[in-house]
């Protein structure tokens, strides 16, 4: 199941091309109950940490009452989200040498131990 998620969280951001709440993409796929917020979560998190997609920051939610909030996290794939003279300043670099880097640092800065048993186990 949770790889139906992950596709699905990946195509929704890019048919939607724009960053999505954890709200907005719950009401697209009609997700209820805390055995499926639990499953959508955690495929979130492993796009996350996979770099699939990245927290670009607040989205504004439209809220039952018709007003506006800005909610904490919007997700996005991440070559949306890069800068492209990240891309134009640094060298290329093999992916896998890469992840390798961001694995590096991912461990020494992690608080979780989903990430890190995600890492470990890599």
């Amino acid at each position: 199941m949770l790889k139906w998620y992950h596709y699905t969280i990946f195509k929704l951001i890019d048919k939607y091309n724009k960053s999505l709440s954890l709200t907005d993409i719950r009401k697209i796929l009609g997700v209820k109950g805390k055995s499926e917020q639990g499953k959508l979560e955690t495929a979130i998190r492993q796009l996350h940490v996979t770099f699939d997609i990245a927290i670009c920051g607040g989205v504004d939610i439209k809220l039952k009452n018709g007003e506006y909030a800005r909610q904490i996290f919007g997700y996005d794939k991440i070559e949306n989200w890069i800068p492209t003279e990240w891309m134009d300043l640094n060298p290329r670099m093999e992916h896998e040498a890469v992840l390798q880097i961001i694995y590096r640092q991912v461990k020494i800065v992690s608080k979780t131990g989903e990430a890190r048993k995600h890492l470990i186990n890599r």
